[in-house]
């Protein structure tokens, strides 16, 4: 799955992935391996038959990782936001690359909040329910 969403916008992983500058199978396994040493749980995402993308819970607590597919950024990023939220039952915790400036802007424009920039890391909350 995360093969299949990198490789649909290859020029976008190479310039905001943590790795992307060591290639794209580089960055497929390193996302394969983060995922898979923190345990997280990947949620894809469909709308009938057509895959949107996925995103991932680390502990609960923690949206780790995120991909919309490219041709429906424009049409279901509110359906995948309120799919995400929903899950985490309105309250969770992102960290992104810093110079991932889409998924930044995407986590602002969605009401998160940043909370502090710590090397090459952005740390995010957002809070529906308190």
């Amino acid at each position: 799955m995360i093969q299949h969403c990198y490789e649909s916008d290859i020029e976008h992983i190479l310039k905001v992935h943590v790795t992307g500058d060591l290639g794209l199978d580089h960055s497929i396994n390193r996302t394969v391996i983060d995922l898979l040493c923190n345990n997280v749980s990947v949620y894809a995402l469909y709308d009938k038959e057509d895959f949107i993308g996925y995103f991932g819970d680390e502990a609960g607590t923690h949206l780790t990782g995120f991909f919309i597919m490219p041709q429906f950024r424009k049409t279901h990023k509110s359906k995948f936001w309120d799919t995400v939220v929903k899950h985490f039952n309105g309250n969770f915790k992102c960290g992104i690359y810093s110079k991932n400036l889409p998924a930044r802007n995407f986590l602002i424009k969605s009401g998160c909040t940043l909370n502090k920039v710590d090397g090459p890391g952005m740390y995010f909350e957002y809070k529906e329910n308190i």
